[in-house]
């Protein structure tokens, strides 16, 4: 018997379910040491992110993995990216503003999660898990048996998407309210300005 099942996405992503059993706290940080010089910017710039990656690990779990490692730290990595490239802006017209700077790793966070996880899996005892459900997926599948995939519908990803902002403190959700930067990231139209 297996203590994971595999679902391939796509020919780049391969998903796995693993047994029950997630108590470990977030680790992308350690895992992700290309990225150190920027995660301390962002530590001074927008110290809430890192909170926010961890509120968006505890929703997702630690049982599915990308690239043999939890989704999360593949989120945290294209995040990270995509910020370093905000801050280093390759555009060279000057620093970009850091409330754009914080709606661009908002954003990539979003974009990142639900573009790995943009599916209703089930197993073959009718469970189903996506980023709607109230448990982690390695708390609802059962990791032995052969899982299908349903693809969330645009409505859904846009739903999803809203759902994943609303993990993020009231407080600086208000910031991107109030800095118009809230209703891109939710249809997933933020501007690259870099």
């Amino acid at each position: 018997m297996n203590n994971f099942s595999y679902y391939t996405l796509n020919p780049e992503v391969n998903l796995i379910v693993q047994q029950h059993g997630f108590n470990r706290r977030f680790r992308a940080i350690r895992s992700l040491e290309k990225h150190h010089h920027y995660w301390n910017i962002l530590e001074i710039d927008w110290p809430c992110a890192k909170d926010y990656m961890e509120d968006i690990y505890h929703t997702i779990g630690e049982g599915i993995l990308h690239q043999n490692r939890p989704v999360i730290w593949s989120v945290v990595d294209k995040a990270m990216a995509e910020y370093a490239a905000a801050v280093q802006n390759v555009n060279d017209d000057g620093k970009l503003n850091n409330f754009y700077r914080f709606a661009t790793i908002i954003n990539n966070i979003i974009s990142s999660t639900v573009k790995l996880l943009d599916v209703t899996l089930s197993d073959t005892s009718g469970n189903a898990w996506n980023l709607f459900s109230e448990k982690t997926a390695c708390e609802v599948l059962e990791p032995d048996q052969r899982l299908s995939a349903t693809p969330l519908s645009p409505d859904q990803i846009t739903d999803a998407r809203r759902l994943l902002l609303n993990l993020l403190h009231e407080r600086y959700r208000g910031i991107l309210t109030d800095t118009r930067y809230e209703e891109p990231i939710v249809a997933n139209a933020l501007p690259i300005l870099y």
